[in-house]
């Protein structure tokens, strides 16, 4: 059976952007807006956006911020297998 997501699209892709770490000078820092933006062909203003539920993004944007972060979209979405 599936669960429904408690936690909005936005709060969950700004929680797993900042769990990702990159290493950039020999140290470790929470994956930015930027970068996020820039992995997944998109601007910083779409993430931030998302991030804030002021926009809905589509299938293929929600496609292409799970592949930056390396989650599966199940996960993006909030889906759990209970």
């Amino acid at each position: 059976m599936q669960t429904l997501p408690t936690e909005t699209l936005g709060a969950r892709i700004r929680r797993i952007r900042k769990a990702t770490l990159i290493k950039h000078n020999g140290k470790q820092n929470p994956m930015t807006q930027e970068l996020l933006a820039a992995l997944a062909g998109c601007d910083k203003g779409t993430i931030s956006r998302i991030e804030r539920n002021v926009q809905q993004p589509g299938i293929k944007i929600l496609q292409a911020i799970a592949l930056a972060l390396k989650v599966t979209l199940e996960i993006l979405l909030g889906f759990t297998i209970a």
